[in-house]
């Protein structure tokens, strides 16, 4: 999260591209999680599938209850790795949990 300080600091436009890109990258997580729960949970523990929106809610309840990353004065950099950094973590996730299905 952003300081007050560097929250001055940041362009305007390079804020509204964030906030425009937490949608998108709040959707990937969420059908990610929603297919590994599917892979693992479901089977194993009997639970029952969770919809795409609900994997979103609960992806989006846990990062607002892990330590936020402050990374100090947000830059146009920053904000293309930290959105790459997100995506090559969801992809990497699902392919990772793709191994293991096809294991099992």
């Amino acid at each position: 999260m952003l300081s007050e300080q560097n929250l001055e600091k940041t362009p305007g436009w390079l804020l509204l591209v964030a906030i425009l890109c937490v949608a998108p990258m709040a959707i990937l997580q969420g059908w990610v999680m929603s297919v590994l729960w599917r892979w693992f949970i479901v089977p194993t523990f009997g639970l029952g599938e969770i919809s795409i929106p609900v994997a979103i809610g609960i992806t989006l309840f846990v990062s607002v209850v892990r330590p936020p990353h402050t990374p100090g004065k947000m830059t146009c950099d920053l904000l293309i790795q930290g959105i790459s950094e997100s995506i090559a973590f969801s992809i990497i996730m699902l392919l990772i949990g793709l191994i293991v299905r096809l294991w099992m």
